[in-house]
């Protein structure tokens, strides 16, 4: 049988896929390319890792990719294949940034379609950027006397909202409370 070398950097949305407890006994295969466990036996199978019929354990050594991180447990080496089509699908049904879902899952621990859609209130460059924007939608400092308003503290509000209102990672802001 085939061994593949395990420090093989891969790209984009990838895991290694091993067979009999040897982790050095896989490949890395693009998950773009996986829609089911039979393609990634298939895969393994193609590569001369296993042979046809093979009904072991097939486990995840290492991924790479934001999703995919959100989709295994480096305890257990199990990756949820399913788990990752179905967000992977949603993604591409709905035009989502991958990245975006990724926090989100970090952020709530699992995947909700609908509860993404309910949260996610977009992409900043930082927390006071997202405060910034919210003061303006909100017309928040209209409120207040022009000549006042240079004293307000974006900083300290962005700071009071993401206490609790609202979560902030990798430029994703998702509301707490929705």
């Amino acid at each position: 049988m085939a061994e593949q070398e395990y420090s093989r950097a891969p790209a984009r949305e990838c895991a290694f896929f091993y067979v009999d407890g040897i982790p050095t006994k896989g490949a890395w295969l693009d998950l773009d390319d996986v829609d089911s466990w039979d393609k990634v036996r298939g895969e393994l199978s193609q590569q001369g890792f296993i042979g046809d019929g093979y009904d072991g354990d097939i486990l995840v050594a290492d991924i790479e990719g934001a999703l995919a991180r959100c989709c295994y447990s480096s305890s257990f080496d199990l990756f949820d294949l399913d788990g990752f089509l179905e967000v992977q699908e949603d993604i591409t049904r709905h035009g989502y940034d991958i990245e975006a879902v990724a926090a989100f899952i970090g952020w709530h621990g699992s995947w909700s379609c609908d509860t993404f859609e309910s949260t996610f209130m977009g992409s900043y460059d930082s927390e006071e950027d997202f405060a910034q924007q919210y003061l303006d939608d909100t017309g928040t400092l209209d409120q207040i006397p022009e000549s006042l308003r240079y004293y307000f503290d974006v900083e300290r509000f962005a700071r009071d909202l993401f206490i609790g209102d609202y979560y902030y990672d990798s430029g994703f802001v998702f509301c707490t409370n929705c």
